[in-house]
């Protein structure tokens, strides 16, 4: 849509000597452009209604990718819990631990007080995390769907004003369709 111009400017410049120099052969080319026009601003006119229909559906796709990916971190974090509620020795919870850090640190378990004290604070980053996870994807997918519609009316005056364009030129150049 955003390029629709550069048609628009040219046919006005094909057009606006109307007959005045013109060889013999552009009259067919000149009637051939003037009924291009015209097909050109009905195609404009009807991607109006296709891009209001593909806005509603790329929103529809773009909310169930923001779901799988928060249903799959949900799991992940459900799994983590169980795991955790399953841990009742200092090795168990070094291992549990050295799983999930990637990077290597876990803390030193030294009796029965500290699995239960790093119980407690691990269960509450998990939750933690669960409920900001459901904050981020309510936050992006508002996000998107206000870029997107954005964008969708954008493009959708977009092409109803270069549909409309081509009509009137088209309807402008009737002494181009008229045989001399």
């Amino acid at each position: 849509m955003e390029r629709s111009a550069v048609p628009l400017i040219s046919l006005v410049f094909i057009f606006f000597g109307e007959r005045n120099l013109r060889g013999r052969f552009e009259e067919p080319l000149l009637m051939f452009m003037s009924w291009f026009s015209l097909l050109l601003g009905v195609l404009f006119i009807l991607m109006v209604p296709l891009g209001i229909f593909n806005t509603l559906r790329i929103e529809q796709q773009s909310s169930e990718q923001i779901d799988s990916q928060v249903e799959q971190r949900i799991t992940d974090i459900q799994t983590v819990q169980q795991q955790l509620e399953q841990t009742t020795s200092e090795d168990q919870m070094r291992e549990l631990i050295s799983r999930l850090d990637t990077q290597g640190r876990s803390p030193d378990i030294q009796n029965r007080e500290q699995v239960n004290q790093i119980k407690e604070e691990l269960s509450g980053f998990l939750s933690t995390t669960a409920q900001r996870t459901q904050i981020e994807a309510e936050q992006t997918r508002r996000n998107r769907r206000i870029t997107l519609f954005k964008n969708s009316v954008k493009w959708n005056i977009g092409a109803l004003v270069s549909g409309v364009l081509f009509v009137t030129i088209w309807r402008g150049t009737a002494w181009a369709r008229k045989k001399v």
